[in-house]
């Protein structure tokens, strides 16, 4: 239980055979599935998923360690749900799902692995413009799976974006990644298309790869790799602050940058339209391999 002792968390009560309430001190909420295929620890603040260990694997995410972990702003690191829009084209930033306190739906589990949901709906927010529920669906044993599923609840369409904001543990000097095709957008260009035959970063990285395959491969610097599955993205977001902007980033330890890279599945550049009841999921899965 290194990751609950290193963030001054501690065990509430079980839940299910595998999953367990943990708080902070400052009284946040987490689970914590314990299952003997991986652990992880996720937050009811966001359904922001922060660790990530496979069984006889590495920890799978990164956290920094300057993130607030107590309800004030956004946590950096793991996995950001951005909801129903992604970006800065309004405010918050990349929407307000990951800044809510989500409720927990349900929990199952087998030999296999142990599947955790958390749901969000329009009685959660304020200022909802529609109707809807929201549920995010953690898998985690030798893979982790996420599927973030938007239902319409209202009696008209609604339209949404969204990402599943990963941020993976890696040396950002060394690190490969494959499938994402060779033309992007360059949002520090103001989103110029450039072509790259070999994989290398910028001092500060923001692309959005336009083809994609549904099936990356991210290749650490030791030669370990992880297999990342898409499902309803429209990009697939490479992003790495570089260390200049990242000292001007309050919530980036110094030195944080080099120790993650960032490959998100995003749905942007195409909205998705949802007629009533109609629902839509993105989806990404973490397959460790040797």
């Amino acid at each position: 239980m290194e990751q609950l002792e290193h963030l001054g968390l501690s065990i509430q009560k079980q839940i299910d055979n595998a999953v367990f309430t943990a708080t902070n001190d400052d009284g946040m909420l987490f689970y914590w599935i314990d299952h003997p295929q991986g652990k992880a620890l996720i937050s009811a603040y966001g359904a922001h998923i922060v660790s990530y260990h496979p069984y006889n694997q590495d920890e799978q995410l990164w956290l920094s360690q300057t993130s607030a972990l107590d309800g004030s702003a956004p946590i950096r690191g793991g996995v950001p749900i951005c909801w129903p829009w992604f970006g800065n084209t309004r405010q918050p930033n990349h929407g307000y799902a990951r800044t809510q306190i989500w409720q927990l739906g349900s929990i199952e589990t087998n030999d296999q692995h142990s599947v955790l949901t958390l749901q969000l709906t329009e009685q959660d927010i304020a200022t909802s413009e529609f109707k809807f529920l929201l549920e995010c669906q953690f898998t985690v044993g030798q893979t982790l799976s996420i599927k973030l599923t938007t239902t319409n609840r209202d009696n008209h369409p609604i339209e949404i974006a969204g990402a599943l904001h990963s941020y993976f543990a890696t040396d950002r000097d060394s690190v490969q990644v494959s499938g994402m095709g060779q033309t992007f957008l360059d949002k520090t260009q103001n989103f110029a298309e450039q072509t790259q035959t070999k994989f290398s970063l910028d001092e500060e990285t923001d692309r959005l790869y336009t083809h994609p395959e549904h099936a990356l491969l991210l290749t650490h610097g030791d030669g370990r790799k992880l297999k990342l599955s898409h499902q309803g993205e429209d990009v697939v977001v490479i992003w790495n602050p570089g260390d200049t902007k990242a000292a001007t980033i309050a919530d980036i330890h110094p030195d944080g940058a080099k120790e993650y890279l960032c490959v998100e599945a995003v749905r942007t550049q195409t909205p998705v339209t949802l007629m009533p009841a109609q629902s839509f999921t993105l989806m990404q899965q973490l397959t460790p391999t040797a």
